[in-house]
């Protein structure tokens, strides 16, 4: 993965060293000098015109505040940079994850006692993610690490290897950092971080039905070796339900050309549209009092019991003609799904091509597979279209293409 400035995402890490370190306190008051503010020959910047006057450490943190976060950081570590690095050392950002996938960047974070390129200004804007660089995976990892009190994970991308259905090789959660920081700093970070959602740079994906945490992110772009301040990276990272984190997620967006370019303008809302997805289909996501005020709900065709288990969960009324059937179709009435019995195997033992319409991919994929069929498919969803058409004969090693939709 290729390395960026994290910008605003970085303030979570700054702003947990000084609680950590004893120096800040979430009600610590800040004056955010009209929205910029001079170290030595360069000058931070607010985005909001003006700033936002004598404001806590945790409205900067809420609003990202630039001069907010940097003048507080600056105050405590100026005579002590050292201390600031290595508490963010402490945590691990400065290592790479050991992914295993190749070409993962190691973190670039600089350490005042081991480099030349160290000046009075390295430290504010260290602090608001300037001057280092990480991986986008590195940043969502540190954010999880949050999601999952302070436990921070390797990132795994495959379970299991499976050959002709046996396992072969498993692969175990691995623990990086049993610990990034204490609990007490983790519930603090834990409110600032649903605060950015609920009345800070990211409000603008609050939901009524659950809870969002996380920071946006807003990064100037070096061009031709200098920052250009008409081009950004814009990020939005966090997790969902913050009441009970089950998903992390990273949204980063360079150089946007429509509806802005803040991460909470442009980031943030693809965000939300990918943590709707998740949370309306997840079924463990679900409760059975969300189940009650809706309708009747539509689902895809497939192994009855399966189907069964799931409706039985959630006290979906069902009525079968067999109860010896094991495909079945799924009919939305007003009052309770009705599963009529689908005759697949007995397609399948005819060498008959079954109607496969309304299924989901795997289960298409264990049946026809298994029977022998080479299947081929595009989409997502259920099954919209079959290359062979139900009843047409067919022979272990034939090609099918399905259509999802």
């Amino acid at each position: 993965g290729r390395s960026i400035e994290p910008g605003s995402t970085f303030k979570l890490a700054s702003v947990i060293a000084g609680l950590e370190d004893g120096f800040l306190q979430l009600d610590d008051s800040v004056n955010t000098t009209g929205g910029k503010h001079s170290f030595y020959d360069r000058v931070m910047r607010d985005s909001k015109k003006g700033g936002y006057g004598v404001i806590s450490l945790e409205e900067s943190f809420t609003k990202s505040s630039n001069v907010g976060i940097s003048k507080l950081i600056n105050k405590h570590y100026k005579a002590k940079p050292s201390q600031f690095v290595d508490r963010l050392y402490s945590m691990g950002i400065n290592e790479p994850l050991g992914i295993a996938l190749s070409g993962e960047a190691k973190p670039a974070i600089r350490h005042p006692k081991q480099s030349s390129n160290w000046s009075g200004t390295t430290l504010p804007w260290m602090s608001i993610g300037y001057g280092i660089k990480m991986t986008p995976l590195q940043i969502l990892s540190f954010y999880a690490a949050i999601a999952n009190d302070g436990q921070r994970m390797k990132p795994l991308f495959v379970k299991s290897i499976m050959a002709n259905g046996i396992t072969e090789k498993n692969y175990n959660p691995e623990v990086l950092n049993p610990s990034i920081c204490s609990m007490t700093t983790i519930k603090k970070v834990k409110q600032m971080l649903e605060d950015v959602v609920e009345d800070g740079t990211a409000k603008s994906i609050k939901s009524k039905q659950y809870k969002i945490a996380g920071k946006t992110g807003t990064a100037q772009l070096i061009v031709d070796g200098g920052y250009d301040n008409q081009r950004h990276l814009a990020s939005f990272v966090g997790y969902f339900p913050a009441d009970n984190p089950k998903y992390a997620c990273i949204v980063m967006i360079n150089d946007p050309q429509e509806n802005g370019s803040y991460g909470g303008d442009v980031a943030a809302p693809v965000f939300r549209t990918i943590s709707d997805y998740v949370m309306n289909t997840d079924l463990s996501l679900q409760s059975t009092d969300t189940i009650e005020k809706r309708q009747i709900p539509v689902s895809k065709d497939g192994f009855k019991r399966h189907l069964a288990n799931i409706f039985n969960t959630f006290d979906v009324p069902t009525s079968s003609d067999d109860d010896r059937a094991q495909w079945v179709l799924t009919k939305s009435q007003k009052e309770q799904v009705k599963l009529q019995t689908r005759n697949i195997t007995r397609d399948l033992e005819k060498n008959k091509m079954p109607n496969i319409k309304g299924m989901g991919l795997n289960d298409v994929l264990f049946l026809l597979e298994n029977y022998g069929l080479n299947i081929s498919y595009s989409g997502r969803g259920s099954v919209k279209e079959q290359s062979i058409n139900k009843g047409e004969n067919i022979r272990k090693g034939q090609n099918l293409t399905i259509v999802l939709s």
